[in-house]
C-alpha cells in the first residue's frame, strides 16, 4: 500500500484509495521460478483438474483459506466457503443482514448498509457526487439501490444530483388544519345556477356561472309566472340553519322549453343566462346579483375583477343583451344566425355544454366579453369575440392592471366547405378597456385551446395552459402537431408578453386535457414575492399514460464563452429575463431561437408527472422567466389553484365521485359523502389540499360534501390567506370540513 506525500497537492479525500496524481509504476516478476499454488494438493495438466485442499478455495487463480474474503474485486462481503464452493465466492453472513454490519450486493459489488450511491467521473480530481435518495438498505433490497422515504428515483436522469425527486404522495396528515367559517347558497326552486368561476376584489367575492328560470314559458301557467333567483347567507357555526341570514333576489325571464337541447335536470340548456353573484368576503352576506339575458344558451366561464372593473366571458348561441350606463342597451348576435329570418338559434346547435367528443359538431356559436361596473353590474360594453362558423369561446379572462385592458383566452373553431372536420386553434388576445376592440391577438395554431390564464403585473406578462387536442382524445385527425411535443398529445404551459402577445417560452409534457365547462380544468397562480419568481400550474389528464418529464419545450438562451461552452440562462439570473447585456465581456449571447440554444432536456431538473395511482392531474412549479421546472405533484383532478400569500404553500381543490373513483391523497383516502337518509350507491365530495411550496409535498387534505352533485369548480384567495370555494350542489345538509354543518331550506320564489 503506497502513500503519497502532499507536495503542492492535497490528498484525494473523496476517494482515499485513488492517487491524486498519475505515478510511474515499475514491478518485478520472477519469471524464472514457477511454483504450484499452495492450496492445490495435486495438479497435473491444468488447474481445472487440480485437487484443492479441503480447507481452502482456489478462485481466480489465487488461494484463499476458509472464511477468508478479499476487497480486490468488490467482494468484501463474500467468503471462501469450501463446503459450498471451492472455486466461486460464497455470500458471507453480512449479505442481506439487517443493521449497520449488513451488506447489499449491487451490480456484483458489496456495498455497506447505509452507504449512499454516488457518481464520480473518471477524471483527475473529480469529486464524488452523492445521491440524495439512493442508498443500500438490505432490509428493503439486497440487490438494488433502495430509495429513501419521501423521494423517487428518476430513471431518465440517473446521474446525481438529478437522479432524485421529492415524492409528492406522502401522507396528507398534518396535525393542524383550517376550518370553514360560512357558506352562502342559492335557495329558490324556480331558478337554477351553476357556479363556475370566481374572483376576489375589495373585500367581495364574485361567483360567476350560468343561471336560468326553471319555469316553462311554453305553458299558460309558465307564461303567467316569474322565475326568481335568490341568494341567501351566511350559514355559519353560530347560525347553521341561516335563521339570521340575509337574502337578495332577482327576477329571471322565463323561456320556452321547446328550444334548446334538453337538460337532464329539467328544462333546456337554451334557457340559461349569464350570471354573477357578489358576496361579502368577511361575513358571507349576499350583496348583489348581476344578470345579462338573451335567447339561447349563454355559457359563463370566465370572470375577473380589479378595483371597480368587472369582466365576464363565455360563449353564446343566440343573442345577448347588456344595459349600458347611459341607459341604452346593446345586443350582440351569434354571427351564424344574425342574418336569419327567425334570429333564433337552431335546436340542432343547442348542444349540451359537456359534449363528450368536442372534435365533432358541437354547435355554432361565438364568444363574448362583458366589461361592467363591479358595484352596479351595469355594462360599459359587450362584444362578440371571437367569431366563428363553428364553436368558439373566451374561456378565461384577466384584467391588465397597467391600463385596465382585458386579457382573453380560449379557442376558435372553423370549418371550410372543402374540409370534413373542423379545426380549432388556441387564442390569447387583449381587448381595449375602453370599447372592447382588439389591441392584439395571438392565434396559436399548435394548440386546440387555451384553457386557463393569469396576468402577472410584476413584469407585464401572461401565463396560460393549453392542449394540443381540442377533443381530449389521441386518435382524432384534428389534433395538433406541436414542434415541442414528443407525444401523441401534449399539455402545454406558456408565457406570453402582455405588451404584444408574443410567446416567450413553452413547456410541454404528455397529456390530453380538453376544455369542458363541467370538467375540472386546473388553474394558474403567481407565487408570492417571498416564495420567489415562480408560477404554479395545475392541469388535468396530464402524465396520464406514463411518467413524463417536464424538461421539454422551448430551448434555453445563454451566454457562450470563448471555448464555445454555453451557460444556460437559469444559471445566469433568476430574477429577470436574460438578455445580451447579462453576458460577461467576451461572451456571446445565444437567444432561445438560435440553433446553439440549449435543448430543454439539458436542464435535467428531474421534475416528472405520471403517477396514475395518485391521480391523472399534475400540479407543477416553474421558474417564471426561464420556464425551468422546479417540481411536479401528481394529484386527483384539480379545479382551482391558489398560491398562499406567505409563499410557503399552494392550495388546490376539486371534486370527486364514486363514478370516477374516490381519490387517495398519499395514504389518505377521501370519504364518499352520502346524502342525509340516502341509500344511493353514488357518493362523492369536494376537497381542499395544501402542498408545500418548496418541496411539492402534500401537507393536508380536507374534504366536504352532502352527497348529491357536490362540485367545486374554482377557488380564489384573499390578502389574508383565506380560501373561497365556488361550485354548486343539490343538498339541504352540507358538511364543510370538520366543523361546519349547514341545513338549508328552499323556497318557491
Amino acid at each position: 500500500q503506497m502513500k503519497e506525500d502532499q507536495g503542492t497537492a492535497g490528498l484525494n479525500t473523496d476517494n482515499p484509495t485513488q492517487a491524486v496524481e498519475t505515478q510511474i509504476c515499475v514491478s518485478k516478476m520472477m519469471a524464472a521460478v514457477e511454483n504450484v499454488p499452495s492450496c492445490l494438493t495435486t495438479c497435473s495438466g491444468s488447474t481445472d483438474d487440480a485437487t484443492i485442499d479441503s480447507q481452502s478455495c482456489f478462485i481466480d487463480g489465487k488461494c484463499y483459506a476458509a472464511n477468508e474474503s478479499t476487497t480486490a474485486f468488490g467482494k468484501s462481503c463474500y467468503v471462501c466457503d469450501p463446503a459450498v464452493s471451492q472455486r466461486e465466492w460464497t455470500e458471507g453472513p453480512t449479505v442481506g443482514a439487517f443493521g449497520p454490519e449488513g451488506n447489499c450486493v449491487i451490480d456484483g459489488i458489496c456495498v455497506p448498509a447505509g452507504m449512499d450511491y454516488y457518481y464520480q467521473r473518471r477524471a483527475w480530481h473529480s469529486p464524488r457526487v452523492p445521491s440524495e435518495c439512493r442508498y443500500c438498505s438490505p432490509a428493503d433490497s439486497v440487490n438494488e439501490w433502495s430509495v429513501k422515504e419521501g423521494y423517487s428515483f428518476n430513471e431518465a436522469t440517473p446521474i446525481p444530483p438529478q437522479d432524485c425527486a421529492a415524492v409528492t404522495t406522502v401522507p396528507y396528515k398534518a396535525c393542524a388544519i383550517p376550518s370553514f367559517s360560512w357558506a352562502t347558497y342559492s335557495t329558490s326552486t324556480t331558478a337554477r345556477m351553476y357556479g363556475m368561476r370566481a374572483a376576489h376584489s375589495a373585500g367581495a367575492i364574485y361567483a360567476a356561472g350560468f343561471v336560468k328560470s326553471t319555469i316553462d314559458a311554453s305553458t299558460p301557467e309558465g307564461m303567467a309566472s316569474i322565475g326568481k333567483f335568490s341568494l341567501q347567507g351566511p350559514y355559519s357555526l353560530d347560525d347553521p340553519s341561516g335563521s339570521n341570514s340575509e337574502t337578495v333576489s332577482v327576477d329571471m325571464k322565463s323561456y320556452t322549453t321547446l328550444q334548446g337541447a334538453k337538460e337532464n335536470a329539467g328544462g333546456t340548456w337554451g334557457q340559461y343566462e349569464v350570471g354573477v353573484t357578489k358576496i361579502d368576503a368577511t361575513t358571507g352576506k349576499p350583496l348583489a346579483i348581476f344578470t345579462w339575458e338573451g335567447d339561447g344558451l349563454d355559457e359563463t366561464t370566465g370572470v375577473a375583477v380589479n378595483e371597480n372593473v368587472l369582466a365576464v366571458s363565455g360563449h353564446f348561441t343566440g343573442n345577448l343583451t347588456a344595459v349600458l350606463k347611459d341607459g341604452t342597451s346593446t345586443t350582440i348576435w351569434n354571427s351564424n344566425i344574425e342574418d336569419t329570418v327567425s334570429g333564433v338559434a337552431d335546436n340542432a346547435d343547442q348542444f349540451h355544454p359537456n359534449t363528450k367528443d368536442t372534435s365533432g359538431h358541437s354547435g355554432v356559436d361565438d364568444g363574448f366579453v362583458i366589461h361592467a361596473d363591479a358595484t352596479t353590474g351595469i355594462a360599459d360594453w359587450i362584444v362578440r369575440y371571437p367569431e366563428s362558423n363553428k364553436d368558439s369561446q373566451v374561456i378565461d379572462v384577466a384584467i391588465d392592471t397597467l391600463d385596465s385592458n382585458i386579457l382573453a383566452a380560449g379557442y376558435l373553431c372553423y370549418q371550410n366547405t372543402s374540409e370534413d372536420v373542423k379545426t380549432c386553434d388556441g387564442i390569447v388576445a387583449m381587448l381595449s378597456g375602453e370599447d372592447g376592440s382588439v389591441v392584439w391577438e395571438s392565434i396559436l395554431p399548435n394548440l386546440g385551446a387555451v384553457i386557463r390564464l393569469k396576468y402577472d403585473p410584476e413584469d407585464h406578462s401572461v401565463y396560460a395552459t393549453g392542449t394540443t387536442t381540442y377533443s381530449g382524445f389521441e386518435d382524432k385527425e384534428n389534433n395538433k402537431s406541436h414542434p415541442y411535443c414528443a407525444h401523441k398529445t401534449c399539455s402545454v404551459v406558456l408565457r406570453l408578453s402582455a405588451s404584444d402577445g408574443m410567446v416567450q417560452w413553452e413547456r410541454t409534457l404528455q397529456g390530453s386535457p380538453r376544455w369542458g365547462v363541467f370538467g375540472q380544468n386546473g388553474g394558474v397562480g403567481i407565487a408570492a414575492e417571498s416564495d420567489g419568481p415562480y408560477v404554479y400550474v395545475a392541469m388535468d389528464d396530464t402524465g396520464e399514460k406514463d411518467a413524463t418529464s417536464l424538461d421539454a419545450g422551448t430551448p434555453y438562451a445563454g451566454c457562450q464563452d470563448p471555448t464555445e461552452v454555453v451557460t444556460p440562462e437559469y444559471e445566469i439570473s433568476t430574477t429577470k429575463l436574460v438578455t445580451a447585456e447579462d453576458c460577461p465581456e467576451g461572451h456571446v449571447f445565444i437567444p432561445r431561437a438560435s440553433p446553439l440554444a440549449l435543448a430543454a432536456s439539458t436542464a435535467q431538473s428531474g421534475a416528472m408527472c405520471g403517477d396514475a395511482v395518485s391521480g391523472t392531474a399534475c400540479v407543477m412549479k416553474y421558474h417564471k422567466y426561464t420556464g425551468l421546472p422546479i417540481w411536479a405533484h401528481d394529484a386527483p383532478d384539480v379545479s382551482g389553484l391558489v398560491p398562499s400569500v406567505d409563499g410557503t404553500s399552494v392550495h388546490i381543490g376539486g371534486w370527486y365521485s364514486s363514478r370516477g373513483g374516490i381519490p387517495v391523497f398519499g395514504g389518505v383516502a377521501a370519504p364518499g359523502y352520502l346524502r342525509e337518509e340516502g341509500l344511493d350507491a353514488a357518493t362523492g365530495g369536494v376537497y381542499n389540499a395544501k402542498i408545500d411550496a418548496a418541496t411539492g409535498l402534500g401537507e393536508y387534505v380536507l374534504t366536504s360534501g352532502g352527497g348529491t352533485k357536490d362540485r367545486l369548480n374554482d377557488m380564489v384567495g384573499d390578502e389574508d390567506g383565506n380560501i373561497y370555494n365556488i361550485g354548486y350542489h343539490q343538498n339541504l345538509v352540507m358538511r364543510w370540513g370538520n366543523e361546519l354543518v349547514t341545513q338549508m331550506k328552499e323556497d318557491q320564489g
